[in-house]
């Protein structure tokens, strides 16, 4: 595996303009969260911050971060997310930094979840359809040892965060669990998804309660890992596929679950980048469609051609997938034959709603698809920039670093600690041509979505430079810090991969 050096390097000779890292990773967008009654307020997630926007995308603040007291040198997860009614922030880390934490403003202050929470690795988060102001917490907390496993329990809040106490029954501690989700028809019916044992031996399985998680049933996803070829290893066999993830339960069906997967670390095998449904609740599943990997991987522990981006259709007929290599696909629920909806964007990630004006696809992308958040009202076939390249934001959101103020897990200071001197060298080290917006150059950064917020434009109007539109710096692929096999080696590769749900 070439080491980060040798990826810079390559860059270096092949683009002849330095890429922006952000963490020892290139900057990217990987996750899109909406208000479920706001349709203004909308999170982005990217590798070197969380951009909240309070007037439907038009502009986006600039949440560094220092905030969750992510390590600048060491950082290699993203926070799972997610906005409840009352549109607290929810944000669950894994490592190093681990904890629950929940901002009342969007973002400037942070309540630390305590109690039986406490130092606890959050492994997903998802707010009840049903009834957002409730959001679940799925732990996945390794023990002292291997022989331990990991505390997986689900932990809820009725009052948007403010409180929590345990829902159900533990997992089984020998599972590894990766994502959750709750039937929005059915919300007793709760989703896990999680892994077993290494290599070859690996399976997936989808775990599911009836009851609100007080029994769970467990359903062995069949078909995953189906044994390849060995490349290096003529006669042998390899691994296929390496964790399995929820990627979304039909709005209009409790029974209707899709599932990804992706593929293995070593470089010597091919793999597989999978989509799989069951229909009856994990009683059969069927594999959809398949991504074939290369066995060429990036330094990120992310197979090239990998099934990044997942979304349904707010009425459950439509099934969207993308790749950053293959772009835009899309089927019907009645037959999942996917066909290519646009082969022109690096899709990072996938996100559906019904807006008041009709149903909307976004998606996460780089630069060189036009947009680094963009919203379609066609299914994919078109998009319109939301934001357009790394540095299109309106500087840090507005915090007061006076009077009562709070902060999240192993932190001293609210959002009031990204500066517009950290912001503004976050631009200058990723743009150098560029001037960056806020702070006095590009219009007031974002508050609480006054007047003056909803104004500002200038997020969404600048065009990328020349140079940018080059090199793609916004493309997905920086390796992790050195650091990344301290402890256990196969925990931090599976860590460092299921981030990319």
């Amino acid at each position: 595996m070439r080491s980060l050096l040798g990826l810079a390097a390559a860059a270096l000779a092949l683009l002849a303009a330095p890429p922006a890292l952000a963490n020892g990773r290139f900057p990217s967008s990987n996750q899109i969260v909406f208000s479920p009654t706001n349709e203004n307020i909308i999170v982005g997630r990217t590798t070197y911050a969380i951009l909240p926007s309070t007037d439907n995308g038009k502009t986006w603040g600039y949440l560094c971060e220092d905030t969750l007291a992510l390590p600048g040198a060491t950082t290699y997860q993203d926070p799972e997310l997610g906005l409840t009614a009352n549109n607290s922030l929810v944000a669950g880390l894994y490592q190093p930094t681990v904890g629950l934490d929940v901002s009342p403003d969007l973002g400037c202050n942070w309540n630390c979840i305590g109690g039986p929470l406490a130092n606890q690795q959050i492994a997903d988060i998802v707010v009840r359809p049903d009834a957002p102001h409730k959001v679940l917490a799925l732990t996945g907390t390794y023990g002292a040892s291997a022989d331990a496993g990991t505390f997986s329990q689900i932990f809820q809040s009725v009052d948007d965060g403010v409180t929590w106490a345990a829902l159900g029954t533990p997992i089984d501690p020998s599972a590894v669990v990766s994502t959750i989700d709750v039937a929005a028809t059915d919300p007793m019916r709760i989703y896990l998804s999680a892994n077993r044992h290494y290599g070859t031996a690996r399976t997936a399985s989808l775990f599911v309660s009836m009851d609100d998680g007080a029994t769970w049933a467990e359903h062995q996803v069949t078909g995953f890992n189906a044994p390849v070829a060995c490349l290096d290893a003529p006669g042998m066999t390899c691994q296929s596929e390496d964790s399995i993830f929820i990627a979304g339960v039909d709005p209009m069906d409790e029974n209707r679950v899709y599932l990804r997967s992706n593929g293995p670390a070593a470089t010597s095998t091919p793999g597989d980048s999978r989509l799989y449904v069951t229909t009856d609740g994990g009683q059969t599943f069927q594999m959809v469609k398949d991504f074939p990997l290369p066995t060429t991987q990036n330094s990120d522990f992310i197979q090239i051609g990998e099934m990044l981006g997942f979304a349904l259709s707010p009425d459950g007929s439509k099934v969207f997938v993308g790749t950053k290599e293959s772009g835009l696909w899309s089927a019907s629920k009645t037959d999942l034959k996917f066909t290519q909806v646009n082969p022109n964007i690096h899709v990072q990630c996938l996100a559906a709603r019904q807006a008041s004006t009709g149903p909307e696809l976004w998606a996460c992308a780089d630069e060189i698809s036009g947009f680094i958040f963009g919203k379609s009202t066609d299914d994919g076939v078109t998009f319109t920039p939301m934001m357009d390249t790394v540095t299109s934001m309106n500087g840090p959101i507005a915090c007061s670093a006076s009077g009562q103020t709070s902060a999240a897990c192993s932190t001293d200071a609210n959002a009031s600690a990204c500066s517009c001197s950290t912001y503004q060298l976050f631009c200058m080290n990723t743009e150098p041509d560029d001037a960056c917006f806020g702070c006095g150059q590009g219009g007031p950064p974002i508050a609480d979505g006054g007047a003056d917020a909803a104004a500002a434009d200038a997020g969404r109007s600048k065009a990328p430079s020349a140079r940018s539109g080059s090199c793609g710096c916004s493309v997905v692929g920086g390796g992790g810090a050195a650091g990344l096999f301290a402890g256990c080696a196969i925990a931090a590769i599976a860590l460092r991969r299921r981030r990319r749900r």
